[in-house]
């Protein structure tokens, strides 16, 4: 299998194996790196952050659906489960307030 050179420091280099990766796992890697980069600034406990929690875990939940190995799937989910269950714990605060 073809290798490449990665940098990993300016004085180190490493080699990486080559992996085919299929159009819809590239897509929802670039929508899982998108939707991570619009994370809110600011407070933990608002609803742009609940709302951006929300985004996380529907990114992960399509991520689950194309990766290749089931513990991979596994993870995507649970991480998926975990971000709803936050947004949710924010959101039920928020109401409690007012």
């Amino acid at each position: 299998m073809p290798c490449l050179p990665t940098v990993l420091a300016p004085d180190r280099w490493t080699w990486v194996n080559l992996v085919p990766v299929s159009p819809e796992l590239r897509a929802a890697l670039e929508s899982l790196r998108k939707v991570r980069s619009e994370k809110p600034g600011g407070e933990r406990d608002t609803e742009s952050f609940a709302a951006w929690r929300e985004s996380i875990a529907e990114a992960l939940d399509a991520l689950a659906g194309v990766l290749g190995y089931p513990e991979d799937r596994q993870r995507a989910t649970a991480e998926a489960a975990a971000a709803r269950a936050e947004s949710e714990r924010i959101r039920a605060a928020l109401d409690q307030r007012g």
